[in-house]
């Protein structure tokens, strides 16, 4: 039976979504997903006629306004180079999906 249990506690709690036959961007949509349905509790939880003296206590507002601060900026193109190899093209590429991120990000919350 410890055999068993052991066996079961070695598994991976995050399955693959290959297994499943899915490809890589279901696990992204799926964290999406669940990051949305947070915020939307947490937004809930605020109350819906807010006044001045409870504003500043509001733990949502609290909450948005930490990871707000807690933003990295958007990363500058550098427009110096002539040439680019592979990792640079990437680089590039991945810089343009980060800021497009942080960008909705900033917007969402705000």
């Amino acid at each position: 039976m410890d055999s068993y249990q052991n066996y079961i506690n070695s598994l991976s709690e995050n399955d693959d979504p290959n297994m499943f036959g899915l490809n890589d961007n279901a696990q992204k949509t799926y964290m999406m997903k669940i990051t949305k349905e947070s915020l939307e509790s947490i937004l809930l939880l605020e109350p819906q006629e807010a006044t001045a003296a409870s504003s500043g206590s509001n733990k949502a507002t609290t909450l948005i306004n930490e990871v707000l601060a807690r933003l990295p900026p958007v990363i500058k193109k550098n427009e110096d180079r002539k040439t680019a190899d592979a990792i640079d093209i990437c680089l590039l590429q991945e810089s343009v999906r980060f800021n497009k991120l942080i960008t909705y990000i900033e917007k969402t919350l705000k």
